[in-house]
This record gives C-alpha cells, structure tokens and sequence, in this order.
C-alpha cells in the first residue's frame, strides 16, 4: 500500500493574514505619539471636576479613533480632536482620571493620567477685603478661608474672630499690600502657610497640571499681585485638621490707607487632601513621563 505524504506550503499572503499552523497577532500599534499633552484640571465646585489638554502632533494621524476617558468607575469615549471634558457627579476625594488614545482597530494604551480631587468655590460675588487699620479695627481686613464645616468670610481683626482667622490684608504705612497669617499679627491666632509659588490668572479659572507640592508652603505673608491666584494651607476645624485653598486676587483702585482687593476662594473641604495629589514615589502620567514626589 502506497502512503502519500501531502506537504502543507505557507504562502507569504495566507501566512500574514491567519498564519502558518497557528494564529498570529497583528503586529502591535505603537500609539505613544497619540497620548494627550499637558494634561491639567480644575475644580468646578464640589462634585465636578474639568480637565483640559493639548493635542498631540500626530492627531490627524488614520490610526488615531479617539480617546477613552476613565475615572470613578466610569469610561467615556470622545472624538480625538476633543482637547476638554466635564466630569461630574463625582463623590468627595480624590479621583484618578485617565485618558487612553483608541486606535481605529479597538485598541487603546494606558494613556496620561491625573489626580484631581473636587472642591466648592466661592466666586460669585467675590469677597472685599481693606487694609488693616489699628485706627479702625471695624473693618474687615480679615479672612476666613473655611473649613470642612464653615464658608468662607471676612471679619473684623478682633479677638471675638480669633477662632476663624486666617489671613489679614496688611500695608504696614503705605508698603505694598500682603496677605499675612493671623498668628503674626496676633499671636495665638490660626497659622496659615502660604505656597512659594503662584500664577497669574484672570481669575480662578487656571487649570493646573499638579497642586504646589507641600514643600513649597513655607510663608507666613507673601506680596499681593494683582490678578494672582494664590496657595495656602489654612487650620481646620479640629486640633490637626488642615484645609487647601486657592485664592485668586484682584486689587482694587484706592489709596493708602483706605486700599481694598476682592478675592475669590475655591476651598477643599476634605481634611488634608490637596486639589491634586501624586502618591509617593513615581506616579506614570503616560508616554514615558513620571512624577516624583507628593503634592
């Protein structure tokens, strides 16, 4: 009996497409150069979050379908010349955002990401301050940042506001009008750190990349620019408790000794925890970039 041996021959085409003997993957897609830039946030008040970034280079690219957004157990898909999203309904705390590129064949990367936790604002209308005056101890000079249980206000610099002080707008004869905090004009009073660090901004409308690290919260006054938003650390309610703020400042048109600013606040309530915060270590935000450090 004759035995006949048929040979199998594995033709380049076929062997592309559905492979010699078994599957073989298409080649993976590179989609690093798809990855958004820049990407940054702020908050819009308490529940509501509003992130922002730049497109890439490569956008127009075929291979590029979109982006999926993924954050507090949801995904959301938009189109890849989208460069800003609005999450909202978003619970107190921290919240990881992630934005992948999607290929057009239903692949996607690990994508940029960012910490952002939600906080209220308080800017409609904004709240004015005058220049502390030892003559006229009726005016409000002082300011209140809030806390987890309490608004933001200004207040007279009195003792009766000792409690709930935070911050004093002060001129000192004439010099250069400067947020101080409350225990050096009264000793005792709440201590209130002040980053070294600060932007320019019409408002506080500024999208962040990161929150000034903690390390950078080191003063006790710091020298007002106008349409400058600004960083502190305020006392909390409680023995240890501590809030973060950002104040935005507008000076307003007036003379020594009669000087005033407006100022709009957009508080954390949530004890200890920064608009954005990076975990210890290397946190990766996507296309080979990391960050160091907490903030």
């Amino acid at each position: 009996m004759k035995t006949t041996i048929l040979a199998v021959v594995c033709v380049p085409v076929i062997a592309a497409l559905v492979g010699c003997g078994e599957n073989i993957a298409p080649p993976p897609v590179d989609l690093s150069p798809y990855y958004p830039r820049q990407l940054s946030a702020l908050s819009v008040d308490a529940s509501t979050v509003a992130l922002r970034w730049v497109q890439p280079e490569a956008v127009n690219d075929a291979i590029l379908a979109g982006y999926i957004i993924r954050y507090a157990g949801r995904r959301d898909t938009v189109t890849k010349t989208t460069t800003d999203y609005l999450a909202s309904s978003l619970l107190p705390g921290i919240v990881s955002f992630v934005i992948s590129p999607l290929a057009t064949d239903g692949r996607t990367a690990d994508g940029t990401s960012l910490l952002w936790a939600p906080a209220d604002r308080f800017d409609a209308p904004a709240y004015v301050l005058y220049e502390y005056n030892v003559a006229d101890l009726s005016r409000n000079a002082g300011l209140n940042v809030g806390t987890r249980l309490t608004d933001p206000s200004t207040i007279p610099v009195a003792a009766a506001a000792q409690e709930s002080m935070d911050l004093i707008l002060n001129g000192d004869a004439g010099l250069p009008l400067r947020f101080q905090s409350a225990h050096l004009v009264t000793a005792g009073w709440n201590v209130t750190l002040l980053s070294t660090i600060s932007h320019p901004s019409n408002s506080l409308e500024r999208y962040l990349e990161s929150y000034p690290p903690d390390s950078s919260f080191t003063q006790a006054e710091v020298v007002l620019q106008n349409n400058t938003v600004y960083y502190a650390i305020a006392e909390g309610d409680l023995a240890g408790e501590r809030n973060y703020v950002r104040i935005h400042v507008r000076l307003l048109p007036g003379a020594f000794p009669n000087r005033s600013i407006e100022v709009t606040i957009s508080l954390q309530r949530e004890v200890s925890v920064p608009f954005a915060s990076l975990l210890e270590g290397e946190f990766p935000l996507g296309g080979g970039v990391s960050v160091r450090g907490r903030s």
